[in-house]
């Protein structure tokens, strides 16, 4: 893997749950890591769903091998929020692996 093909900054959130002052549990985002990626734009759509339009854009993420990443984790790049559909561990030996995402936006 070339190092400089790794040229953006993204945020790794899980999904926690902590109890507050009075015992409640407070359900939210948390910064697991932050780390450099290749982030590649693959498509973009637009669909209708009734009287709401909401658009989606598939995008390739390219990481150093790192243990822990899960589905239900998610992606902060760019003041966009992407949720990982996929994630390739075919090139573990090599290092790297892909996490295929899904961000929707919806206007």
């Amino acid at each position: 893997m070339r190092s400089g093909d790794l040229d953006q900054r993204i945020n790794i959130q899980n999904y926690t749950t902590t109890r507050g002052a009075s015992g409640e549990e407070i359900s939210a985002w948390a910064a697991w890591t932050t780390v450099w990626a290749q982030v590649t734009t693959l498509s973009g759509t637009e669909k209708s769903y009734g009287p709401q339009l909401v658009a989606e854009a598939t995008h390739k993420i390219k990481i150093r091998y790192l243990d822990g990443v899960v589905p239900t984790i998610r992606i902060d790049w760019q003041e966009k929020i992407l949720d990982i559909l996929f994630i390739d561990e075919s090139r573990r030996r090599q290092g790297e692996m892909y996490l295929l995402c899904r961000e929707a936006v919806k206007s």
